[in-house]
C-alpha cells in the first residue's frame, strides 16, 4: 500500500509540473526591442555628414601626388583626410600654380629675347569663386 501511495504522488507531483510548465507565466516570452526613428532634422544632419565625407573623399583621392607632398610637408604628415583637403580649398589657387610651375617651368623660353625674360606671371581663375583669397606667388625654376 505504500508503494503505491508514493507511485499515486508521483503521479500527482508530474500534472502538477506539466500544469505549471504549459502556464503563461513560465512560456518564455519573445524580447521585443523598440528603436526609435530620427527625427527630420536627425536625418538630414545625417545625410549632410555623409555627404560631406563623400566629398572630402572625392577631392582627397583626386589630389596630385604632387600636391599631396607639397600638403602634408606644410601641414605635417599626420594631417587627417579633411585636414588635407581643408588645407587644398583654402589654398586652391596656390596649389593650382604649383602644378602649372612644374609643368611651364620645363619648357624652354626660345627666340630672340630669351635672354631678356626675368619672370612669366601666371593668373589662375576658378569658374567658383574662391572664398579664401590668398596672394599666390610663382617662382619660376631656376635656369640652367
Amino acid at each position: 500500500m505504500k508503494k503505491s501511495k508514493v507511485i499515486f504522488g508521483l503521479v500527482i507531483a508530474m500534472l502538477f509540473s506539466l500544469v505549471l510548465i504549459s502556464c503563461d507565466a513560465f512560456k518564455k516570452k519573445p524580447t521585443v526591442i523598440e528603436q526609435a526613428l530620427p527625427t527630420v532634422k536627425e536625418a538630414t544632419t545625417s545625410f549632410m555628414e555623409a555627404k560631406n565625407a563623400y566629398t572630402v573623399e572625392q577631392i582627397y583621392f583626386a589630389l596630385p601626388e604632387a600636391t599631396y607632398v607639397t600638403i602634408v610637408n606644410r601641414i605635417g604628415t599626420n594631417a587627417t583626410m579633411e585636414e588635407v583637403v581643408k588645407e587644398y580649398q583654402r589654398n586652391k589657387t596656390y596649389y593650382i600654380s604649383l602644378q602649372l610651375s612644374e609643368t611651364i617651368g620645363n619648357i624652354p623660353i626660345e627666340g630672340p629675347d630669351a635672354n631678356n625674360v626675368e619672370s612669366v606671371n601666371m593668373d589662375i581663375t576658378l569658374k567658383a569663386p574662391d572664398t579664401a583669397k590668398v596672394p599666390v606667388t610663382v617662382v619660376p625654376p631656376p635656369t640652367k
